[in-house]
């Protein structure tokens, strides 16, 4: 599973999504303003989307899964 960043995001979330990264052994890759579909088409990877309110995974095969972040106050 690769995970990246959702389109446009904060230094913040690319911190996150690179921690997130390291917490589940997989790469981390710059999305460069690539769609889902083309990064399932170079990778042929899961791959995790990760935004500044939720993530998303996108598996190669099947359905979107969503998850909304809830943070500290």
């Amino acid at each position: 599973m690769l995970v990246t960043t959702a389109g446009r995001v904060k230094d913040s979330t690319i911190k996150n999504a690179l921690h997130l990264s390291k917490e589940l052994g997989s790469t981390y890759i710059n999305r460069n303003k690539q769609s889902v579909e083309k990064l399932h088409e170079s990778y042929q990877q899961d791959i995790l989307v990760v935004g500044i309110e939720r993530i998303e995974l996108y598996p190669l095969k099947g359905d979107t899964y969503f998850f909304t972040l809830i943070l500290p106050c």
